[in-house]
């Protein structure tokens, strides 16, 4: 079951086809598709019958990939289709949680692009390989590549030229307001967090001096003093 297809030189949703329609292909094998558009079952594309493709079970996904991750993936891409509302945000600061706004999935869907689940693409350095979500155009050209985080993150040297977010499984489960946050940490601080740093190195710069000081051995040794004085008096 999918829900993006080819037909020719372009991608399709099932919403552009008709049943019965032929030549619709699977983005992921290349396999020709049908068209269910019954009344009792949600429109949909599927495989026909003995497809050993990963997706025809309507998951996707490599081998050894969990549950938490194909749901993930699943979500991104009903979410990108039913939203009115969908946004990646970015943490602003690795200290705080100020966030901002990354994208807008809402303004891609609405300018017609589509999100698509493994999609195949070849990367800058020549290497085929599988995006957790891409969303695509029509004629299938890459614009965000959404990646699922799950054990580790994605290389920078595997990131694609366009634009590439990872979002956790666990957040993209949990989440009820299609606000999605970026994983990948800046390493930057807000203005607020940058005052509170400094303060902080400084106070770290006073207490490394002070221990090698000169004061700090006179005011051990008064300590010292102080307490055999007062250890005699209570002999």
């Amino acid at each position: 079951m999918e829900k993006a297809a080819r037909y020719g030189d372009k991608i399709v949703l099932v919403s552009h086809c008709f049943t019965g329609q032929r030549g619709i292909t699977c983005l992921d094998c290349d396999g020709e598709l049908i068209v269910r558009k019954g009344e009792q079952k949600k429109h949909h594309f599927c495989h026909r019958k003995g497809s050993a493709c990963v997706l025809s079970s309507g998951g996707g996904g490599g081998e050894g990939e969990t549950d938490e991750h194909k749901a993930a993936k699943i979500k991104i891409v009903n979410r990108f289709n039913e939203s009115s509302n969908m946004t990646i945000l970015q943490k602003v600061c690795f200290r705080c949680e100020k966030r901002t706004r990354l994208y807008s999935l809402t303004e891609y869907k609405d300018a017609g692009y589509f999100a698509v689940n493994e999609y195949k693409y070849t990367d800058k350095n020549g290497v085929e390989r599988s995006a957790d979500v891409a969303i695509i155009d029509n004629s299938g050209n890459i614009h965000i590549i959404i990646e699922i985080f799950q054990s580790h993150a994605t290389p920078e040297s595997n990131r694609e030229g366009c634009m590439w977010v990872e979002l956790t499984a666990f957040s993209v489960e949990q989440n009820t307001d299609d606000h999605f946050t970026c994983v990948r940490i800046p390493q930057v601080s807000c203005d607020a967090c940058s005052a509170v740093i400094t303060r902080e190195q400084e106070y770290l710069n006073r207490i490394y001096e002070y221990r090698f000081s000169p004061e700090r051995q006179i005011d051990e040794m008064m300590a010292f003093l102080c307490f055999k004085r007062g250890s005699r008096k209570r002999w």
